[in-house]
């Protein structure tokens, strides 16, 4: 009598090299009663992997053994303690084993929302009265998928919270540092997602009433910009002043918060002696205004161009009604549509309406300097005023933030009120 059977272990190994490969599992041995594995040809028992890895390997076996066919399968939290990429791996491979499983997976992860809206994806929403339906579902082609594309992110970031704040900056950037240190645990309900640069968030704007106008599933979103998201000495216009979900600060950058002399000299006095210039405001904001002066061309050109950008806008030389034509007819249409562009941005780039506005710039920066007012330190970029004088006091411009804001905090210093405003507003909306 001939009988094959399968290797019953052959299972496990696909899924464990699933899972964790290169990694591989080792056949066991009646010598050795521990499973192995092997890695870059040296051999490991199973309690050097780490923790996230044994626990996953666990799930995963576990279900292998129950040869689950035509079942429901429901994992709370799947993502718990888990690398994302881990988690990921392991909810590919548990879709992979038995026949006619349906898996159904309880989760807050944006990892995991985001990639299963090839399959399914259903958000329970706060209940609106009897007759609404809490269970919405989503997919690639929503159109607030789409708008949160543009900003670099997808639409797994409602996972973290029912008040998403978008702010300048990446995930690990002082940005997000700044403001979590401000907000601490006082506005629970707020999470602060980084969305890139500010040309992200300029874009932003024009997809707002895809976001920012309405609560979806019961998640609202707002946005946070330093000032120079919009073009220097320009004001919002009367759309996004009317919207409170979008703020902008009255600062250049988030590091002209950082600019107060008094707050500086009390720093240093627990660090410098008597005698040294970083213990004096008054030395010190010598140090930052002179600087200051001199990104005043900068600035200037800065502003002019981002001013000129604005009107200029992008050009569109598409022609209306161009379907079924001749190749002279296009021609003429993209010619006379080319005209008018050309006619709107010479006029946006006049080189009166140039003069005027550096006259206009300049003269406001001059007149706080020459009144010896603090209207520079909203003006002038910020950025470049503190990374010169914390270079100058051989001070690491992180630990510079992070005494700053401690000392700001212990005593009470009214310097973020303005973003502490904005976030109680965030809040309780």
């Amino acid at each position: 009598m001939q009988l094959e059977f399968g290797d019953p272990l052959e299972p496990f190994r696909e899924a464990f090299f699933q899972l964790l490969g290169p990694k591989t599992l080792v056949e066991p041995s009646s010598q050795n009663q521990q499973l192995q594995y092997s890695h870059e040809g040296k051999t490991f028992n199973f309690n050097t992997l780490s923790s996230g890895e044994r626990e996953v390997v666990n799930i995963v076996f576990d279900i292998l053994l129950r040869k689950p066919k035509d079942c429901i399968l429901i994992f709370d939290e799947p993502e718990l303690h888990l690398h994302p990429e881990l988690s990921f791996k392991m909810i590919q491979t548990l879709k992979s084993i038995g026949a006619n499983n349906q898996f159904i997976f309880c989760t807050h992860s944006p990892d995991i929302i985001s990639s299963s809206l090839d399959n399914s994806v259903i958000f329970l929403s706060p209940s609106k009265g009897d007759d609404f339906n809490q269970a919405i579902k989503v997919n690639e082609e929503d159109e607030t998928n789409q708008a949160l594309r543009l900003l670099g992110h997808s639409i797994g970031i409602v996972a973290l919270g029912k008040k998403i704040v978008l702010i300048e900056g990446r995930e690990s950037s002082l940005d997000k540092q700044v403001y979590g240190s401000i907000i601490k645990g006082r506005f629970p309900n707020l999470v602060l997602v980084p969305t890139g640069g500010k040309e992200e968030i300029q874009s932003f704007s024009k997809i707002q009433n895809n976001i920012l106008n309405r609560s979806i599933w019961g998640v609202n979103f707002y946005m946070l910009t330093d000032h120079d998201s919009l073009p220097p000495f320009q004001e919002l216009d009367s759309d996004r002043a009317m919207n409170n979900k979008f703020q902008i600060l009255n600062k250049y950058h988030l590091e002209n918060y950082f600019l107060d002399e008094n707050i500086w000299a009390n720093i240093f006095k627990q660090m410098e002696p008597e005698d040294s210039w970083l213990v004096k405001p008054e030395t010190i904001r010598e140090e930052m205004k002179a600087k200051a002066k001199d990104l005043v061309s900068y600035t200037i050109s800065l502003s002019v161009s981002a001013l000129l950008r604005t009107k200029t806008g992008n050009v569109d030389i598409m022609p209306k009604n161009c379907h079924s034509r001749s190749k002279e007819e296009i021609e003429a249409l993209i010619i006379e549509k080319s005209t008018t562009e050309v006619d709107r941005i010479s006029k946006a780039l006049s080189t009166a309406g140039i003069v005027k506005n550096v006259n206009e710039i300049h003269s406001k920066i001059q007149e706080s300097f020459s009144s010896d007012t603090d209207s520079w330190k909203d003006l002038i970029p910020g950025r470049p005023i503190l990374n010169h004088f914390t270079s100058k006091a051989k001070l690491p411009i992180s630990r510079a933030k992070k005494l700053y804001i401690n000392y700001v905090l212990e005593n009470q210093e009214h310097t973020f009120d303005d973003i502490v405003t904005i976030f109680n507003m965030y809040e309780n909306d």
